[in-house]
């Protein structure tokens, strides 16, 4: 515990370091380009206008903006395993109002979620419905190359985490970073990380004025969801993330990222736990040429438990590419609007494993690798009148799994968005 709290203590000195030099090297206090790089992310992506922004007595602006998406969504029956398919209907997917306020170098920012999806246990049916403030945290931003953040937020490491809900070309994220929900399929967790509370530096270099620039993300947080009120154990978790965004003309722009974390996670109650080591990467890219949107990722996480030899070590890997036409660029008026898309999606929670003492674990483990096909519609219908802030999105997922696993449960969803 000794060593974890003094690397602890040696990262919190480089983040305070880096703020010193980067409040000394400010220069300009571009708040529009404070990070990361969406707007359900990034406050600074609210942009101000008279209709939404108003001004507290202590001097603050205030922009509120929300989106509300409703679903409907229909899956296969799964034949006896009784917990798939059999709950076709209607959803809220989400709810959320987003409150960033601003004052000089100063700010916070508040996301509120009235429609959080609580799984209440895995491979079951059983789900609430809640509110929740999904983030919370106060923001330092001298400059457009430095920014601090405290509180709770989304650490930046998996590129389609930082995809903004709103602006996805498909309804759900890839199946390695959002897994499979218990009325979905078999249940397994995916490698993305939740929400956390702790401490953010980022910071934004523009390389070649309006053609390269590079953006750094560190972030040291308590390595468990941020639902939890405090930290599983003793040891804090390290998370960094960097990109690079170029672009050669208004039709030609790339985007080339990596992220990685490190942490030390607690399981079970006390006297009980159980440690594991778990160390993820991932590396992803996206380009945009002309109206083809193409975007990649391929992460892995290897986990090792500490203290009991018996459970094997795994290491996960999955990948995914999704490529997009944004039809409104060939200046068609019946095609405005609408952007066909489709992902080919692989995951396998246990790529590689220590042979378990258990059998039949082990012949489970070597079977649990899913591929998904899914293939949508999108219809903008704001880009056909601005008067209407609302996206439609019909998606069908073909799932498929193992031979010797295999189920019946193809999904199909509808989504409208409305955006205020």
């Amino acid at each position: 515990m000794r060593q974890h709290s003094k690397i602890n203590q040696v990262f919190l000195f480089l983040i305070t370091l880096i703020v010193s030099v980067q409040c000394a090297w400010a220069q300009d206090k571009d708040l529009a380009n404070a990070f990361p790089e969406d707007a359900e992310n990034n406050p600074a992506l609210l942009k101000n206008n008279n209709a939404n922004t108003a001004k507290t007595a202590g001097g603050f602006e205030v922009t509120v903006r929300g989106y509300l998406q409703t679903r409907y969504q229909a899956i296969q029956n799964a034949g006896n395993v009784q917990y798939v398919g059999r709950n076709d209907g209607f959803q809220l997917s989400n709810a959320r109002i987003m409150v960033d306020a601003r004052k000089n170098d100063i700010g916070v920012y508040f996301a509120l979620e009235g429609a959080r999806d609580i799984r209440l246990q895995p491979n079951r049916n059983d789900a609430d419905l809640r509110n929740l403030m999904v983030d919370a945290y106060a923001r330092y931003n001298p400059s457009s190359l430095f920014e601090l953040r405290a509180g709770r937020f989304k650490p930046p490491y998996d590129a389609a985490e930082f995809e903004s809900n709103q602006d996805m070309l498909l309804i759900d994220r890839p199946l390695a970073s959002r897994g499979v929900f218990g009325v979905e399929g078999l249940n397994v967790s995916g490698m993305s990380l939740p929400r956390q509370m702790g401490l953010q530096a980022n910071g934004r270099v523009k390389i070649i004025p309006k053609k390269l620039k590079f953006t750094w993300y560190a972030s040291l947080v308590n390595g468990t969801d941020a639902e939890i009120r405090l930290n599983d154990n003793d040891s804090l978790a390290y998370v960094g993330r960097i990109k690079v965004e170029g672009k050669f003309s208004n039709e030609f722009k790339y985007t080339l990222g990596g992220g990685a974390y490190y942490n030390r996670a607690s399981q079970g109650a006390l006297p009980d736990l159980v440690s594991e080591k778990q160390f993820g990467w991932t590396v992803d890219a996206r380009l945009r040429l002309s109206i083809l949107d193409v975007s990649g990722q391929y992460m892995v996480r290897e986990s090792t438990y500490v203290d009991v030899n018996v459970e094997p070590s795994r290491k996960a890997v999955g990948w995914h590419v999704t490529a997009g036409l944004v039809l409104s660029k060939l200046k068609v008026n019946a095609l405005k609007g609408f952007v066909p898309a489709y992902r080919y999606a692989t995951y396998d929670p246990t790529y590689t494993f220590n042979q378990s003492s258990d059998t039949a674990l082990a012949k489970a483990l070597k079977q649990d690798e899913l591929i998904h096909h899914t293939f949508g519609l999108n219809y903008l219908i704001y880009q056909q009148n601005p008067n209407y802030p609302i996206k439609l999105q019909v998606n069908y997922t073909i799932a498929k799994e193992n031979q010797a696993r295999e189920i019946r449960n193809d999904r199909f969803d509808i989504l409208m968005q409305m955006t205020f």
